[in-house]
């Protein structure tokens, strides 16, 4: 099976991705075995059964505007409940700046 280190992503220029890393480097050796991104949108809201941990998390201007509009303990609840599938890196994008979040 094909794989990808989160490391590698974060530090090869030739992938283009320019990432960095805002939380959870003790994940970096943590692997992408799915080419495929997903957008956990459903995951926020305490749907996580299809959540595939081997995958890229992507969270965009719709999953960062959807969060803004919870209470903070529900925000916070969502998040949780991501991180706490400890998915291979979760890329927040909505800025134009991408950030890698890995949970630990």
């Amino acid at each position: 099976m094909l794989s990808v280190k989160i490391e590698q992503l974060v530090t090869d220029a030739s992938a283009g991705l320019s990432l960095f890393v805002v939380a959870g480097r003790a994940g970096l050796g943590r692997r992408v075995t799915m080419p495929r991104i997903q957008k956990p949108g459903l995951a926020l809201a305490g749907y996580l059964e299809q959540v595939h941990r081997d995958r890229v998390q992507i969270l965009g201007a719709t999953e960062i505007g959807y969060l803004e509009r919870l209470a903070p303990e529900a925000r916070l609840g969502g998040l949780q409940n991501l991180v706490g599938l400890e998915p291979a890196c979760i890329v927040i994008t909505p800025s134009g700046e991408r950030r890698l979040l890995i949970s630990s």
